[in-house]
């Protein structure tokens, strides 16, 4: 019989002092233990290995890499491990938990901290790493969030302020930008350009010098057929307003020259006008309108009516007449950014 070794262990009943060697039982008879026991013998030489075996399921194989002093490594035990690669370990602290990280703690040995919550920031705590509040997050923009270091008042008097600001452009050195106050200019809004306000003057001021005004004169005949007037306002920008003031003489009683008069102004938005006219007569007629109206009698069925607007180049006027008005007005003109 051969041995059920190393499949299972192979049981060998041992004789007694009377059995025969020819025994009735056949794991007593004598042929049988030889057999069984060499056989057994022989497949433990092999699971054991002989030295230097190339048998990779001999034992001797599989701790060939145990040499000198060495033992093998216990699962429980204390061993120190050299110059091993760990091919995606998995290390277990318990309580573990996605996103923990593994730190050496004070007594030299590797930990976890567990994962902070959100919007924290990672400090070092008693010499170990922990997650803090983080002090000075703020919103930045719509899509950034960031932290900038603001100058001290110190910093911001003498121009000696190093601040950086973090921008999607990258980190940008704000020193330049000591003492100075920013804003859009509302003509450049699409390439989102700033202006300075040099340091140590006040907003006001600066806006107020940056204020443009310009102004001239035209002419304007009541009785000429609808049309459309531009007047070259030289602003180089959009105005912020506009106002027109028309004049013209008519008439009286004893060849008196008798005023009429219309003022408007349009502010990109609304017109306002008012206008004044004497018919020739004693009596005086003054009206308020959105419309610019050049009268030549005591009624808006007889008018040059204007309606104003504007660009960056002109102040355009859309002029519709209505009945047979007369007279030439001169208009004084003024337009301010």
């Amino acid at each position: 019989m051969s041995t059920n070794y190393p499949t299972t262990k192979q049981t060998i009943p041992n004789p007694t002092s009377t059995d025969l060697l020819e025994n009735a039982t056949a794991e007593l008879d004598h042929d049988y233990q030889h057999t069984t026991v060499n056989d057994t013998i022989g497949a433990l030489q092999d699971k054991v290995g002989m030295d230097g075996s190339a048998v990779t399921t001999s034992h001797d194989y599989k701790l060939s890499g145990v040499t000198g002093g060495d033992k093998a490594v216990s699962k429980t035990g204390t061993e120190t491990l050299t110059n091993k690669t760990l091919t995606s370990p998995q290390i277990n602290f318990g309580s573990d938990a996605i996103g923990d990280l593994a730190y050496r703690n004070s007594g030299s040995a590797t930990a976890r901290l567990p994962i902070g919550t959100e919007a924290q920031i990672m400090a070092v705590s008693s010499g170990v790493p922990a997650w803090v509040a983080n002090p000075s997050a703020t919103t930045a923009s719509t899509t950034t969030a960031g932290i900038v270091e603001l100058a001290t008042t110190a910093e911001t008097t003498t121009g000696t302020d190093t601040t950086r600001a973090v921008t999607p452009d990258g980190l940008h050195d704000m020193t330049s930008l000591a003492g100075a106050a920013w804003f859009l200019d509302e003509n450049d809004m699409s390439s989102d350009s700033p202006t300075k306000v040099p340091s140590q003057q006040s907003v006001k001021a600066y806006v107020d010098a940056l204020r443009t005004f310009t102004s001239g004169t035209a002419s304007k005949d009541a009785s000429d057929a609808s049309t459309t007037q531009n007047i070259a306002h030289g602003l180089g920008k959009i105005p912020k307003k506009v106002k027109l003031t028309a004049i013209s003489t008519a008439s009286g009683p004893s060849s008196e020259g008798l005023m009429r008069q219309a003022i408007t102004v349009y502010n990109g938005t609304t017109q306002s006008s008012v206008s004044l006219l004497n018919n020739g007569s004693t009596a005086y007629s003054a009206a308020a309108s959105t419309n610019f109206d050049l009268n030549s009698t005591s009624t808006a069925s007889t008018s040059s009516r204007g309606v104003v607007t504007f660009d960056s180049t002109n102040i355009i006027i859309t002029w519709t007449k209505t009945g047979s008005p007369t007279g030439t007005y001169q208009m004084l003109w003024e337009a301010e950014s």
